[in-house]
């Protein structure tokens, strides 16, 4: 349902967004065009408010802002299972059963706040691939990670990322657990 709310939307975005290019090219407006023909007089305020829901509902879609969080394709069969040999964390989630999971986090905590996500992550040591078991179940092994700063939102908070390979050649976008 999700899925088909967003695709609505991007849907109605561009028909608005072709209204506006007929306006200016043309000085043409389909949608009072078509609200005179059906005699749907006054219906033109809601269609420009809905386009303008939908374009907000696009607009914060965080995919749409960072489209490298979002599905990508990756050859799964070649990932191999590992974690850090000196883990102090492990978190459950639940997944598809069977299923390799990717995860991520910043370098260890030892008191220290990175201005940036780059630092935070170093060469990305704090890794590791584990599969779901028959249940769905999968645990991911790590260390705690350290805090970082972003520009806008600012100090993030420790956070582990994953990625669920969900078919052959197909990821999940990234999903986000905060830890305590």
């Amino acid at each position: 349902m999700k899925d088909l709310i967003k695709y609505l939307c991007m849907k109605v975005v561009i028909i608005g967004a072709l209204n506006w290019g007929l306006i200016g090219a043309f000085n043409f407006n389909l949608v009072e065009y078509l609200t005179k023909k059906i005699n749907l007089k006054g219906s033109d305020k809601y269609i420009y408010i809905i386009v303008g829901l939908c374009a907000l509902k696009v607009l914060l879609n965080r995919d749409m802002r960072l489209p490298f969080l979002g599905k990508t394709v990756f050859p799964c069969f070649s990932l191999t299972n590992t974690y850090p040999s000196n883990f102090t964390h492990i978190t459950n989630i639940k997944v598809q059963p069977n299923s390799k999971v990717v995860y991520w986090a910043a370098l260890e905590d030892n008191n220290q706040k990175y201005d940036n996500p780059w630092q935070a992550y170093g060469d990305y040591d704090n890794y590791g691939i584990t599969v779901s078991d028959n249940n769905g179940n999968a645990q991911l092994r790590y260390k705690f990670p350290t805090q970082y700063k972003v520009p806008i939102k600012g100090l993030l908070h420790p956070h582990v990322h994953y990625r669920v390979c969900v078919n052959k050649g197909m990821m999940s976008p990234i999903y986000t657990i905060n830890l305590k």
